[in-house]
């Protein structure tokens, strides 16, 4: 599989920028071949059907490969292990593949609601995706500030950025006068 992700993520293959980490294999394995050896044909379809989906988008989307290799991507995992990931202050998120959509991503951000912290999860419609606008859609919400991304670290397996530090190369430009003439505040 490792072999497999690295040529379809367009890397090399003697020395990956960002191979499967063993916590994105045990994910895969744990969700959908339940610890087994052996995968039994629905399993095996399961499987290639969700994953497929993930690669197709790391590969294919051409704003999305960048952001896999830096780590912005956090990649694979469940929505619980994410929520581990998010003892943070508000305004703190994590990119993940959704669970439940093969090919979409699933974003989990701190929310501070009367006082109250939890983490909210959005699923990230295509259209960001497929129009490069996922930088822009992350620049333009006032929630997300710090992302949680993923590193190659052996102490630990991530890192807290400011967003725009992390995202500020993948924006696009934007004209400071809209389509009426007038500048935009």
């Amino acid at each position: 599989l490792q072999k497999q992700f690295i040529r379809a993520t367009k890397q090399n293959l003697k020395e990956p920028t960002r191979p499967l980490a063993q916590n994105d294999l045990d994910y895969l394995r744990d969700r959908f071949f339940e610890n087994n050896n052996i995968a039994n044909q629905e399993k095996f379809r399961l499987f290639w059907n969700w994953y497929g989906k993930c690669i197709h988008t790391i590969r294919y989307q051409r704003h999305i490969l960048p952001l896999w290799y830096c780590g912005a991507i956090f990649g694979f995992i469940s929505r619980e292990t994410a929520q581990n990931y998010l003892q943070a202050p508000p305004g703190t998120f994590l990119i993940r593949f959704s669970d439940r959509q093969p090919g979409y991503f699933a974003i989990a951000v701190v929310i501070n609601e009367d006082g109250n912290t939890r983490i909210a999860n959005h699923l990230v419609a295509k259209e960001p995706i497929q129009k490069e606008m996922l930088p822009d859609f992350i620049r333009d919400n006032y929630r997300f500030t710090n992302v949680v991304i993923k590193t190659n670290n052996t102490k630990t397996d991530y890192l807290i950025k400011e967003k725009n530090e992390c995202f500020k190369n993948y924006y696009t430009k934007r004209d400071k006068q809209g389509e009426d003439g007038y500048e935009k505040f």
